[in-house]
């Protein structure tokens, strides 16, 4: 699998996993999903900047920091819309009993 796939799958699941969470706590859906975002960015340049460039374990580059932010966001919409697709079945199913 190339490598820049793999930062965005990492930049997907750590912003789904951490909007879930957050959700869970805030029950605020594009809050969380902002939140998610925001982990899934930082997750990105620490790995790139601290990993690669302080310890050098890996290769630091710029594009491989971009694909995980991408992969943040397509995560972060990906919640946002479950979430609020999830919430909008719980309201029809409450008022049309």
């Amino acid at each position: 699998m190339d490598d820049g796939i793999k930062h965005i799958y990492a930049g997907t699941f750590i912003s789904q996993g951490t909007a879930g969470l957050i959700d869970i706590k805030l029950n605020a859906p594009i809050k969380s999903a902002l939140i998610g975002v925001v982990v899934g960015g930082l997750a990105g340049v620490v790995k790139e900047y601290y990993y690669d460039r302080k310890l050098g374990l890996g290769t630091f580059e710029y594009r491989d920091m971009g694909n995980t932010f991408y992969g943040s966001v397509v995560g972060g919409f990906k919640v946002t819309f479950y979430l609020k697709i999830k919430e909008k079945s719980k309201i029809d199913y409450y008022t049309n009993l």
